[in-house]
């Protein structure tokens, strides 16, 4: 049994490699076939025809991308020159808003000046008005001074006066209190003497 399956083996392992050698051949015929038949189509009337249609094809693409890339340049040219345009004005537009705001604040500064004088004008002149009412009011208290030391005096002698005359007359009252007691006394002595 054995040796039997190793000579069927061995018939088809010969049998396998007929058949490489044949496909191998057959390869080769195959690929010189077409080649052949490529060569005879490329040198064929049909062939250059239709290479010459494609030709025509293919430089009307042509002329037609290069018509496209002009007129995107065009347009590209034209967009890039209204964006300047536009970037110009927005410029300009700025710089004019700039210059009116500089212009209004540089009024604003010249009307704050002209408030801040003002008031400082009137603050200097309140303030001459104040040292002028200052000086009346200490005119006004040093004449009152003065007044009251030129009262003083006088109150001063009239008091010392009321002192004198005061004593004058409790003087005159005392005295005459006293003669008229030493005149009871004598009265009194001769009534004595009168009755004994």
């Amino acid at each position: 049994m054995p040796s039997r399956l190793d000579q069927a083996a061995g018939t088809v392992g010969n049998a396998v490699g007929t058949v490489e050698a044949a496909t191998a051949a057959a390869g080769k015929r195959l690929q010189q076939g077409l080649s052949e038949a490529a060569t005879a189509i490329s040198t064929s009337d049909t062939a250059t025809r239709i290479e010459k249609r494609l030709g025509a094809g293919r430089k009307k693409v042509a002329k037609k991308v290069a018509k496209a890339k002009r007129v995107g340049k065009k347009r590209a040219t034209g967009v890039a020159r209204k964006a300047a345009g536009a970037k110009k004005t927005a410029k300009k537009a700025v710089r004019k808003q700039a210059a009116a705001t500089t212009r209004k604040a540089g009024s604003a500064k010249k009307a704050a000046k002209k408030r801040a004088a003002a008031t400082t004008r009137k603050v200097g002149s309140a303030k001459k008005a104040a040292k002028k009412r200052a000086v009346g009011v200490a005119r006004q208290a040093g004449s009152a001074k003065k007044a009251a030391k030129k009262r003083a005096p006088a109150t001063t002698r009239k008091a010392g006066g009321a002192k004198k005359s005061a004593k004058r007359t409790a003087k005159k009252r005392a005295t005459a209190t006293t003669r008229k007691a030493g005149g009871a006394k004598k009265s009194a002595k001769r009534t004595a003497k009168t009755s004994s």
